[in-house]
């Protein structure tokens, strides 16, 4: 695996207002390709496909560490 973008569909409500939106809130790219332009090709993949799904905003998240190993 070269690269990982993880979205989720979230309901947020902003002003009393209920907007769908995309959680972004993990992005990884192997070492070897992290100078090739990676994490913007799957930034975009990840905003096409919540488009053609009717979703138009994202929020993006950060964690500050990783708890446990992962595959």
């Amino acid at each position: 695996m070269k690269g990982f973008i993880s979205g989720t569909p979230a309901l947020m409500s902003v002003k009393g207002k209920d907007i769908k939106t995309v959680e972004i809130n993990f992005l990884c790219v192997h070492k070897k390709f992290r100078n090739k332009r990676m994490a913007p090709i799957l930034i975009k993949e990840v905003t096409r496909r919540a488009n053609v799904n009717g979703i138009f905003q994202a929020v993006y998240t950060i964690g500050d560490k990783i708890t446990k190993p992962i595959t």
